[in-house]
């Protein structure tokens, strides 16, 4: 199991001038379901965690420090 860094998430959305209505268009999943990812980091599925990296131009290590945090 992996666990999320949310505040790191949603920093780096907020960073990349990213809401999460804009970013739940861009990956291609409602507004009301990357709110429920948000609460509930660990059902996000490892397809919308590749999308989240590639539309917020993610590298390696903010990916890991986010997505696989400790």
């Amino acid at each position: 199991m992996f666990h999320v860094d949310v505040d790191k998430l949603l920093g780096k959305i907020t960073e990349r001038r990213f809401t999460l209505s804009s970013l739940s268009d861009q990956i291609g999943v409602s507004r009301n379901t990357l709110s429920s990812y948000i609460k509930n980091p660990e059902k996000i599925p490892y397809d919308t965690i590749n999308k989240i990296v590639a539309v917020l131009n993610l590298n390696q290590e903010e990916s890991v420090a986010i997505f696989f945090a400790s």
